[in-house]
């Protein structure tokens, strides 16, 4: 993942958190304080939620990307300017819903979707999925 300021790209490790980035153009020293949501750690586990609800037999980059994409439709521009490149973990399961029906998206789109016909609405069929602990009370 790439955060850009005008000319200055910084390369954000999906894995490791980076709290402090700092960088030097020419003549001018920037430094940037990022807080990374723990989001980072799962993005690519969430490509399972859409693979799973389409039962696709291939996981092709097109998919990748369009995860990316629904990614970083999720973050807002108050997030933005708070310096996030990832939506806050609060939205975990809205995020991983979003990811999941692009995933199942493109596998439709691609052919290689083998639970046919195709779901009305994928991104129902991608929360219905999603675990959802309910734990009874004892006492």
């Amino acid at each position: 993942m790439v955060y850009s300021q005008k000319t200055c790209p910084v390369l954000l490790c999906l894995t490791v958190p980076l709290w402090d980035i700092s960088w030097c153009t020419s003549d001018v020293f920037i430094s940037l304080t990022l807080s990374i949501s723990a989001c980072c750690r799962v993005l690519l586990c969430i490509a399972a939620l859409g693979t799973l609800i389409s039962r696709c037999t291939k996981l092709r980059d097109e998919q990748f990307i369009a995860a990316a994409e629904s990614v970083a439709r999720m973050v807002t521009d108050e997030d933005r300017a708070a310096g996030a490149v990832l939506p806050p973990l609060h939205k975990i399961r809205d995020v991983s819903a979003s990811v999941a029906r692009a995933v199942a998206q493109k596998a439709y789109e691609g052919g290689f979707a083998t639970d046919l016909p195709k779901p009305h609405s994928l991104l129902d069929r991608a929360r219905a999925y999603m675990y959802n602990p309910q734990y009874r009370r004892y006492r």
